[in-house]
């Protein structure tokens, strides 16, 4: 049907409340398939569970910077956190 309806079908937001285990969230402002405005309208303090890092820059799953991949040290920090 086109971009509304693929959202509408896939996007987890409806089921975040149904979340069990802790889970982080990236996500880059610049992302040029998914709107940032859809992780803006989240209201993340409804679950302790959700933890988001959204962040300036990354595009579409690009989140490297000068010390390499942004995004695997965001995970090892959540990790050694939930392993506390």
């Amino acid at each position: 049907e086109g971009a509304r309806d693929y959202y509408a079908q896939c996007s987890a937001k409806p089921v975040l409340d149904q979340v069990r285990v802790p889970t982080l969230v990236i996500h880059a402002e610049d992302d040029p398939w998914i709107p940032a405005r859809l992780y803006r309208d989240v209201d993340w303090n409804r679950s302790a569970l959700l933890k988001p890092r959204v962040v300036a820059k990354g595009g579409h799953c690009g989140f490297h910077d000068r010390h390499g991949q942004w995004h695997d040290r965001q995970a090892e920090v959540f990790l050694r956190e939930m392993a506390r």
